[in-house]
């Protein structure tokens, strides 16, 4: 077994990744106060959004291992170009109608 090798933890994944963040809340601030809009509803967006980073890293992360994958032909050499994905990419499409992004 070598010896001296250099190891990294993984990085935390926090439980709400927009009220842990020490910059983002207060920028967000800074912008809506500054236009004369309501910040409350970005916060409460942002903090709904942030509560779901788990859920949402999780499916992203099943889709980069599982990219859509393009099938041109069928069995007999007829044209289909059909577009296939796995279930992550439905649900995160889902999760992004639902919150309108």
């Amino acid at each position: 077994v070598p010896r001296n090798l250099h190891t990294v933890a993984a990085p935390r994944i926090p439980e709400n990744a927009y009220q842990e963040d020490t910059l983002l809340p207060r920028l967000v601030t800074l912008i809506f106060s500054e236009r004369g809009h309501c910040d409350r509803l970005a916060h409460e967006d942002l903090t709904c959004f942030g509560a779901r980073y788990r859920e949402l890293n999780s499916h992203a992360l099943k889709c980069e291992a599982n990219p859509p994958r393009l099938q041109k032909l069928d069995g007999w050499g007829g044209r289909v170009d059909e577009i296939t994905t796995c279930a992550d990419w439905k649900t995160l499409h889902a999760i992004a109608s639902k919150v309108m992004v």
